[in-house]
């Protein structure tokens, strides 16, 4: 394969990646050893189904590895078309079917699941910083 050939296919990536933005929600889930400790499977096993659901915009689950901040597990990011990325935090099978109606398919940010961050600093108790 030639370089020619390979830069052509990340051109495809890419350029798919960026029609899926626009149209598709995607949920990540964190899976790496501290999300699975605290309960990631289950999360992503009630993300996946729960995401068949959605019908306008469709949903996309997508397995991650580590955020970062493991005290936070199990994490879910939730990215709309178009939207930053929100960070959902401790998140249970309960709370992603919660976030999947009132995010995904009503497009209302669970304020109390999640996580903010300001000046390079995580917050959780929705402190603003000027």
């Amino acid at each position: 394969m030639t370089v020619e050939e390979l830069y052509r296919i990340k051109q495809r990536v890419l350029e798919r990646k960026q029609e899926e933005s626009q149209s598709i929600a995607r949920i990540v889930v964190c899976l790496d050893t501290g999300g699975i400790a605290a309960g990631a499977e289950e999360v992503l096993r009630t993300a996946e189904e729960e995401a068949t659901r959605c019908t306008q915009p469709r949903a996309k689950v997508v397995r991650t590895g580590s955020f970062g901040v493991s005290s936070l597990d199990p994490l879910v990011m939730v990215q709309m078309p178009n939207d930053e990325p929100v960070a959902y935090v401790k998140m249970t099978p309960d709370k992603m079917r919660h976030v999947i109606q009132r995010h995904v398919i009503e497009g209302q940010i669970v304020q109390e699941y999640t996580v903010h961050v300001a000046n390079n600093i995580m917050l959780n108790d929705y402190t603003v910083m000027e």
